[in-house]
C-alpha cells in the first residue's frame, strides 16, 4: 500500500476491494463503481429530454401568451377598422388592407373631421353674418317693431300689427345661436310668418299649404336645424313664383319613413332647366371636395347666393352624409326640393 502525506499528518486510507489508497493534502481523489456510471449513462439522456421538453413547454406557453395577448386584440382591431371602412364612402377603397396602410387611413380620417368642423364653423359664420347684416341693433329694431305694433293696435290696424309681430319672431328667430336643433313647429311657424310678411306685400300671391299626418307620434317635436325650412320656402318664391304674374302654391308635405323624417317644398313655378338642374345637383354631391370659402364666393359673382348650399352642407355637417337636400324640377311646371333628416327627438334622443 503507498502512503501519500496528509495536511494534518495524519493519513486517510480509503479501502477500495482489492485495492488501498492513501492521499494527503494536494489531491483529490474520486472513485465511482461500475454501477454509478451505468445509471448516469442509462439516465442522463432522460435529463436531457426532461429539460428539452420544459424549455419547448415555456416556448410554446410564450407563444400562446403571445398570440392571445398581443395579435389576437391587435387582429380584433383590424377587424373592426375594416368594418368602419366598409361603412365608409368609395374615397378609402384605395387602401391596402395592411398595418401601415390603415395607419395612414386613420391619419386621412383625422384630417377629414378637422376639414369638416373647420367647414362647418365657416358655414356657421356665413349664415350669422348673412342673419345680422340689417342687425344695426337688435333692442332697437325689436323695440321700433313693437312700437310700430303697439301704435296699430291703437290705430285698430291689426294688419300692421300682425306683420309688425311676424317680423319680429323671424328677426328674432334668425339672430339667434345657430347651433341649436328646434322642433319642427317651431320651423313651420317661421314659414307661417315669412308668407304672412310676403302677403303683406304682395296680396294673395303666394299660397302655402302645409300637408301631414297628425296621427304620427311626435312629428312636430323632431328636432331639425335651424333656419331649414324658411330659407328654401323664401328660395321658391325667389326663383320660381315672384316673376309669375298670378303666382303659385307652395306646398309642404311633411311625413316619416322608418329612420328618417322626410320634408318636400313643391311650387309651380318657373322651374329650373335640365342642364342648370344638373348643375346644381353636381355641386350638392361635390360640396366636400370644394374650399367653400371659394365656392361661396364663387357663387355670390354668379348672383346665385349660397342659401341652398349652406343648408344643404350643414344638414350633413351636423347629421351625416347621407342626409341633405335632393331638387328635382321641370322647366315652366315646378320645382320640389327635398329634405332628408333623421329622426331625432329632445336631447338628441331617437326612436
Amino acid at each position: 500500500m503507498k502512503k501519500i502525506e496528509f495536511f494534518n499528518t495524519l493519513p486517510w486510507i480509503i479501502r477500495i476491494p482489492q485495492r488501498n489508497l492513501v492521499f494527503t493534502a494536494g489531491a483529490i481523489l474520486i472513485v465511482l463503481p461500475s454501477i454509478i456510471f451505468s445509471l448516469t449513462q442509462r439516465y442522463l439522456p432522460l435529463y436531457f429530454v426532461a429539460i428539452n421538453a420544459l424549455l419547448l413547454g415555456l416556448f410554446l406557453f410564450f407563444i400562446i401568451f403571445f398570440e392571445l395577448r398581443v395579435l389576437r386584440p391587435y387582429e380584433h382591431f383590424l377587424i373592426k377598422l375594416l368594418s368602419i371602412r366598409s361603412n365608409t364612402t368609395s374615397q378609402q377603397n384605395g387602401y391596402a388592407d395592411s398595418p401601415e396602410a390603415m395607419l395612414d387611413w386613420i391619419m386621412d380620417n383625422q384630417q377629414r373631421l378637422a376639414n369638416r368642423e373647420l367647414t362647418l364653423e365657416y358655414l356657421r359664420t356665413e349664415a350669422e353674418l348673412d342673419a345680422l347684416q340689417s342687425q344695426i341693433n337688435p333692442h332697437f329694431l325689436f323695440n321700433t317693431l313693437e312700437s310700430i305694433r303697439g301704435f296699430a293696435q291703437k290705430k285698430n290696424v291689426p294688419e300692421i300689427a300682425d306683420i309688425t309681430e311676424a317680423m319680429s319672431h323671424l328677426f328674432r328667430s334668425s339672430i339667434q345661436n345657430m347651433d341649436t336643433l328646434v322642433p319642427l313647429s317651431d320651423e313651420l311657424e317661421n314659414v307661417q310668418n315669412y308668407i304672412l310678411i310676403q302677403d303683406f306685400r304682395f296680396p294673395g300671391k303666394f299660397q302655402l299649404h302645409t300637408k301631414f299626418h297628425t296621427e304620427i307620434p311626435h312629428l312636430l317635436s323632431y328636432k331639425v336645424p335651424k333656419l331649414t325650412l324658411q330659407p328654401l320656402v323664401e328660395n321658391a318664391i325667389f326663383h320660381g313664383l315672384e316673376l309669375l304674374p298670378e303666382g303659385g302654391l307652395i306646398t309642404l308635405d311633411i311625413y316619416t319613413t322608418e329612420k328618417r323624417l322626410i320634408i318636400r317644398i313643391t311650387d309651380n313655378g318657373m322651374g329650373i332647366s335640365r342642364d342648370r338642374l344638373n348643375e346644381i345637383n353636381c355641386r350638392l354631391v361635390s360640396m366636400d371636395k370644394l374650399k367653400l370659402p371659394f365656392f361661396a364666393s364663387e357663387q355670390k359673382k354668379r348672383g346665385i347666393g349660397i342659401g341652398l348650399y349652406n343648408i344643404h352642407q350643414r344638414i350633413r355637417l351636423q347629421m351625416g352624409e347621407q342626409y341633405g337636400l335632393t331638387i328635382s324640377s321641370t322647366l315652366n311646371i315646378g320645382t320640389e326640393v327635398e329634405v332628408t333628416l333623421p329622426l331625432i327627438l329632445e336631447n338628441g334622443v331617437r326612436p
